[in-house]
């Protein structure tokens, strides 16, 4: 049977029915867009359909670029094989046959914006692999694209309808019915093709736009954290599907704070992109830090435009014209994505790599010691609830202990008869606890914060001997990452540790920091001194530009002294090179509290607790609760202690399976899986290996999402009626 409303023959009997079809995105004078109406039944798969769609447009263009959409569900469908039926497409139903492909401006770490030809039927984990080929970074499972300013109440999205032109609820059609964007920004491969990768590997502006800076998701209360949480994009659908619309502008930023293999010869971009993240975000004030962390960061920074003359990795294989960089493409990268680089370019990088080895050997990893080694010292120990301890403002003089995770509180008179059972008056788990430095000046006080299991139970501890405090801080620091002081980085913490606390004894001030590299003018432009002046005398720090190493608060704070500050911080990183002085100043930024935490909202319940609410906050190796004011840390969930972990899409919960309890989240200001790829992120990158080039793609959609493919999806939609429609369990992959 062939007419309308007839019977198809076969296996497939059943009537024939129309589909209207708007074509849109059309090149040329026929940029309008076009309705066709073909005759379907549900047996008609999606590429017999694109295929009737072109036929009957009769239009001479390539159509491989297209794709189906549908509005009403806002999907691609992009599976040829899959049939109607399958999506549940009926008559009334209207798809939208377009382009995949479309501008975007995207703003690198850097805040440098380039126009990227980007495909928003993919991924958003493909579409930033894309973008990381062609900037040639490595490690793109790091990165995510970043929204700012999402609108959370119906009154903003009213307000940003009004004020854009393409507002967020646009279709393909919206936008193709109007007038081309004009866009400022360059694309970046013409880009590459004209400078090279030299302003991508190192940033040649002092300073973004305040505009720009502006938009940056950094602010120090945790409170004001939690409503940045909802700007990242979801890595497992497209950027279609998230209401990204050709033009807008999107940030390109490193996600999770595992930097895995940060090669000196591989990575110039990524260490530079990664580095400068880090600046914008201490410049814009992005966490509590102390004042010796402070000081100590913007004398790395300062180092950094120290030796900003040193020539780069492109530099010396390309010149500074970028000729070779013209060439440069993605085809040119391997599955790391890198560049092939000639045998001469590789003598030089390995030159580099070499200066940088001997430039950083006071950090080189050492081998762990056979021993365990333990701390016995005076403390003053007091603490907040009632116990044998005295309580705060009480502090009393015990004699401590800590050896592998134990820390054992005596009586002080155990000085003279010995440690026994009798003297013990506490003995604390400091596996995975918390600790930060609370002391200023002269005074040496650490706030620890124990996990009992009911509970965090906070201690201060003081000593008066900063040699001593420098040990006591570091082991709780590693035990709080579930090390003992036989790790290997234990002496190299130890030492980083003493050069920061000298500040606080008035040890060296601005002139004695030897063999410090100064710039005539510190800017990052690429030119500057290379004396090296034995005194740091007045002339030099009145040529030092205060606010690119100091946010304004610390600036605010050091008032006249702020330059001598710099200066003085820089003691610690002098004679170090270009690149190695951004790597640790990344290092040192993770090292800072709560730097890599990102906070949610959340309905709270513990075990068969009551719900509360509360703050959670997901770390590399950690979940932390915190109160509602961002201040205290009420409980802290390791990864370590988590058998399993369940969504639940329809409920906009997660429940955690700890080794005693099990923990349910449910987030307030966002959807659970943003919390939920967070989550996953971290656990995945748990499991990569330096040595691993490829990305388990599958792997990290199945811990970050739960679903891999379309036909997954559509199992789920089709278990709505269900009891268990939307519930996906994950195993943690070994920590």
């Amino acid at each position: 049977m062939n007419s309308r409303g007839g019977t198809a023959t076969g296996s497939d009997a059943e009537p024939l029915w129309p589909i209207t079809v708007e074509v849109v995105g059309l090149p040329g004078s026929e940029r309008q867009s076009r309705k066709v109406s073909v005759e379907v039944n549900g047996h008609t798969h999606v590429g017999n359909l694109c295929d009737m769609i072109s036929r009957k447009a009769d239009l001479q263009i390539d159509w491989s670029n297209y794709a189906l959409w549908w509005p009403k569900n806002n999907v691609w469908l992009l599976n040829g094989s899959f049939t109607l039926d399958n999506w549940e497409i009926g008559a009334r139903d209207v798809l939208e046959y377009a382009p995949k492909v479309y501008p975007a401006q995207i703003m690198l770490p850097d805040m440098q914006v380039f126009r990227f030809e980007v495909d928003f039927s993919k991924r958003t984990f493909d579409v930033v692999k894309d973008i990381c080929r062609k900037l040639f970074i490595r490690r793109s499972e790091e990165l995510s694209l970043y929204r700012y300013r999402v609108a959370q109440t119906e009154k903003e999205r009213k307000q940003q309808d009004d004020a854009s032109p393409l507002p967020l609820n646009s279709t393909l059609s919206t936008f193709h019915n109007s007038t081309p964007l004009q866009f400022n920004c360059p694309t970046i491969d013409e880009f590459i093709r004209q400078k090279g990768v030299v302003p991508l590997e190192k940033t040649p502006v002092p300073l973004p736009d305040s505009s720009h800076l502006a938009l940056l998701p950094c602010t120090r209360k945790v409170v004001d954290k939690v409503k940045y949480s909802s700007g990242w994009l979801t890595s497992a659908i497209s950027l279609m599907q998230q209401e990204v619309r050709s033009g807008d502008l999107l940030m390109l930023r490193f996600k999770y704070s595992t930097n895995l293999d940060l090669d000196l010869r591989k990575d110039s971009v990524r260490i530079n992109q990664l580095y400068e993240q880090t600046r914008l975000a201490i410049l814009n004030d992005d966490s509590e830090l102390t004042v010796e962390e402070a000081v100590v960061l913007a004398g790395i920074m300062y180092q950094v435009d120290s030796q900003t003359s040193v020539p780069q990795l492109s530099e010396m294989s390309t010149g500074r014209n970028g000729a070779q960089g013209g060439s440069m493409n993605a085809g040119d990268m391997g599955d790391g994505g890198v560049h092939e680089t000639d045998i001469e370019s590789e003598l030089n990088d390995l030159q580099l790599e070499l200066e940088g080895a001997n430039n950083n050997s006071a950090s080189a990893t050492k081998p762990s010691l056979t021993r365990e080694p333990m701390l016995q010292n005076i403390v003053k120990v007091s603490r907040k609830k009632d116990s044998k301890l005295a309580t705060i403002g009480k502090s009393k003089l015990f004699s401590c202990t800590l050896h592998r995770f134990k820390l054992t509180i005596f009586d002080r008179s155990v000085e003279e008869t010995g440690p026994t059972q009798e003297k013990m008056l506490n003995q604390l788990n400091v596996k995975g606890c918390e600790v930060a430095q609370i002391g200023e000046g002269s005074k040496f006080k650490l706030k620890l914060n124990v996990d009992t299991g009911s509970g965090m139970e906070e201690y201060h501890l003081t000593v008066d001997d900063v040699n001593t405090y420098a040990k006591w801080y570091v082991a709780l620091q590693l035990a709080g990452r579930g090390h003992t002081m036989a790790d290997g980085s234990f002496e190299s913490q130890l030492r980083d540790t003493r050069e920061m606390l000298q500040y606080r004894s008035g040890g060296g001030d601005a002139s004695s920091a030897a063999g410090l590299s100064a710039p005539s003018t510190p800017k990052r432009n690429g030119v500057a001194s290379n004396g090296t002046p034995k005194h740091a005398d007045s002339s030099l720090l009145e040529t030092i530009q205060v606010e690119l190493y100091l946010s304004p608060r610390f600036a605010k704070k050091f008032k006249k002294d702020a330059a001598s500050q710099v200066v003085k911080g820089s003691g610690q990183v002098a004679g170090m090179g270009y690149i190695e002085a951004k790597k640790q100043l990344i290092s040192r930024w993770n090292d800072v509290k709560l730097s890599d935490t990102q906070f949610f909202l959340c309905s709270v319940r513990r075990g068969m607790k009551p719900v509360e609410k509360g703050i959670i906050g997901v770390c590399r190796d950690k979940l932390i609760q915190m109160d509602l004011k961002g201040q205290d840390i009420v409980q802290t969930y390791r990864y370590s202690s988590m058998a399993t972990w369940t969504i639940n899409w329809h409920k906009n919960e997660l429940l955690i399976k700890l080794s005693d309890m099990e923990l349910s989240l449910a987030s307030v200001e966002c959807k659970i899986t943003v919390l939920h790829e967070y989550l996953g992120g971290y656990q995945f990158m748990a499991t990569r290996s330096p040595d691993q080039t490829d990305v388990d793609a599958e792997m990290f959609y199945k811990l970050t999402y739960g679903m891999k493919s379309e036909e997954e999806k559509i199992e789920e939609l089709q278990k709505r009626d269900n009891k268990h429609a939307g519930l996906i369990t994950h195993s943690v992959p070994g920590f």
